[in-house]
Order: C-alpha cells, then sequence, then structure tokens
C-alpha cells in the first residue's frame, strides 16, 4: 500500500466501498490507514458524524464580500494596526518573522515599518491577498457538500425551524 500513489489508493477506497471524509480522502496515510482497518475487520470504515447537524452559508455575491473586507480593513487602520505592529515589534521584542506568522494585516504592516513597500503599496497589497484568501476559504467551503447555502437569514431561520 505505501507503494501506491493517492490516486490509486483513492479508487482502492472506493472499490471497497470505505465511506471516509474529504480530508480523509485526500490523505495517502489515512487511506493506508482505512484499507489496513478493513482488511482486518472485514468490514467498511464509516465515518459518520457525532451529531445531526445542520450546516447552513450565507451566499454573498464577491464584491460584497470584498467591500466588507475593505472596510475591516480600513477600520484596523483608524484602530491603530500600524501602532500595534509597531509595539509589537519594539516593546514585544518580536521578530520580523514572528509577525509575519500573524497573518496577512500583520505581515503588510511590518513590510511597510521596514520600508520594503510605501502605505498605498501596502493597502492595495494587503485587500488584494485578503481577497484572495476570501477567495480560497469560499472555495473550501463550496467542496463540503453538507452545506446548505441560502441567500438570506429568513430562509435561515425556516430550515431551523424544520430541522429543530
Amino acid at each position: 500500500l505505501n507503494k501506491k500513489n493517492l490516486d490509486q489508493l483513492q479508487k482502492l477506497v472506493k472499490k471497497e466501498r470505505i465511506e471516509l471524509n474529504q480530508s480523509d480522502f485526500n490523505n495517502k496515510r489515512r487511506l493506508i490507514r482505512a484499507l489496513e482497518i478493513k482488511s482486518q475487520n472485514k468490514q467498511p470504515l464509516k465515518s459518520k458524524p457525532r451529531y445531526d447537524c445542520l450546516i447552513l452559508g450565507l451566499k454573498y455575491p464577491r464584491e460584497i464580500i470584498n467591500q466588507r473586507i475593505d472596510k475591516r480593513m480600513n477600520s484596523w487602520l483608524k484602530e491603530g494596526l500600524i501602532e500595534e505592529v509597531k509595539n509589537l515589534r519594539e516593546k514585544e521584542g518580536l521578530s520580523w518573522n514572528r509577525l509575519d506568522e500573524f497573518g496577512l494585516e500583520y505581515r503588510y504592516t511590518a513590510k511597510y515599518l521596514k520600508d520594503e513597500i510605501d502605505y498605498t503599496t501596502m493597502i492595495e497589497e494587503m485587500k488584494n491577498k485578503l481577497h484572495q484568501f476570501a477567495k480560497r476559504q469560499l472555495t473550501w467551503f463550496n467542496r463540503d457538500r453538507r452545506i446548505i447555502w441560502l441567500k438570506s437569514l429568513s430562509q435561515a431561520k425556516k430550515l431551523i425551524t424544520n430541522f429543530l
């Protein structure tokens, strides 16, 4: 099994009708383990949720999401993001590398404070990177087939009432 690639292991798991969640299905080590357990027990491994859950997601147009990101970013700057990063560096003694690990907003603010980029570039790059990150998050959530995507909160209220 260790010599097989991910695609071959996924085909074996499908053939054996082993049910796995998506993250396990894309993890070679977990596929091998599921196949080993199946061969020992002769019963398929099932990954069932512990609780019966209703998972809802609100769909917003990308323009609205990006506007909200921009608004939030502007409020961070007004509330002192640059000063916060300065203090973390100077008073708390955090390295530039450590600040980089705190997230996109800290990474680009640190670049600005190191004079690697100017203020306008910091804002533009931060916005672009945050928009890209939000897009990747949506792509990830869209793969989850359990999520029921809605356009309004009123739809959510009806579904929740029926679920309960």
